[in-house]
Formats: C-alpha cells, structure tokens, sequence
C-alpha cells in the first residue's frame, strides 16, 4: 500500500474545494467565500468522495458535526480506515482491529481549516441535470504547493457540490442526512 499518513486520510477532504473564466470583483469573491465557508460550517453532515487520477486513490469521508469523520482510502487493493470522534483517533489497515490513540495536534488544526474555502474568482455558472450551480475556483493548501480546484455549489444553499483539477475530482453530497452517522469502533487496542 502507497504509504499514507493518518493526517493525510483525515483531512484529505480538505483538498475540497476550488478553473472558471469569469473575473470578479475581489468583494464578489470575498462575499461567496463567506457565504460556502457558513454553508459547510452549518451542515449538520455530509459526505465527499475525491478520486485522485493518476495514483488511484480514492477517499470516502463522512463528516458529522460538530467533530466526527470517517475516512476510508482505497489504494491499490489496501485500505486505511481512520476514524475521528472528539479527541480520539481510532485507524486501522486492511480491515484489521482498531487502534485507538489521541489526535495530533496538526491533525487537529487541519480539521479545523479543512473546509474554509478560499475562493479566488467566481466563474461562469454550469448546468448539469437541468440544475444551475454557481462555480468559482479555489487555492487549497494541501501542503507545498498550493492547489487551484475548479468547484461548483448549490446556487440557493450555498453547499459545494463537487470540485476538480487535472489530478482529482472530489464530490460532495448527502448533506443534513440522517443516514450520515459515525461512532467509535468497538473495542479498539490502544495505540502504543
């Protein structure tokens, strides 16, 4: 299995958000940057999927606020399980037991920042199904570089819906649903 940290699989739903051709105003920006970031912070749950292109990886998340996620990450028939409820991180690999430890601080702070869009322009709307979304793109710190995403968002709550570069296509749904539950796994090993 590709060597993936457990900060990396807990916030890789922070590589969320973000090539449209339409320039804004940069208050236009700034205003729909409040506006998506109240939208994700206000979500009772949801779900994202990003699918990385040329490594195969792909990461389901469930997030439940206030503070629980749970992440599993697919890569070359391996997987990574980690799990986040309050301060405790529980994670496991290839379907093995649960080890339970605290979250890292990093972990924590990237948590806390994974879903504040910085919106860099708003770009021309898209329709997909017959629905019209709002686009606009991204600069994501997913560490050095910075990542621009292209990423759309429901025009009446505000929610992204999905959002992509060359490398990754992420897509967000399933928001506010009661079905979106993640608890602590049953009797984990303490980490040592």
């Amino acid at each position: 299995m590709k060597k993936l940290s457990a900060g990396l699989v807990a916030v890789v739903g922070a590589l969320a958000l973000g090539a449209g051709g339409g320039v804004a105003r940069a208050d236009d920006a700034a205003d729909l940057q409040t506006k998506i970031r109240a939208a994700v912070q206000h979500a009772k749950s949801f779900t994202t999927t990003a699918v990385f292109l040329n490594s195969g990886i792909v990461i389901r998340t469930i997030f439940v606020a206030p503070d629980r996620y749970a992440t599993s990450t697919a890569v070359d028939g391996d997987s990574r399980d980690v799990v986040i409820v309050g301060d405790a991180l529980y994670q496991r690999v290839n379907n093995g037991t649960f080890k339970k430890g605290p979250v890292p601080p990093e972990v924590a702070a990237q948590l806390k920042a994974q879903f504040d869009f910085t919106v860099t322009s708003i770009a021309p709307d898209q329709s997909a199904g017959g629905i019209t979304y709002g686009t606009f793109t991204s600069l994501v710190a997913a560490g050095p570089p910075a990542v621009t995403l292209t990423c759309t968002y429901e025009k009446a709550t505000y929610r992204p819906t999905r959002c992509w570069n060359d490398t990754v296509r992420e897509n967000f749904a399933h928001y506010d649903d009661p079905a979106n539950t993640v608890a602590a796994p049953d009797a984990p090993k303490e980490a040592k």
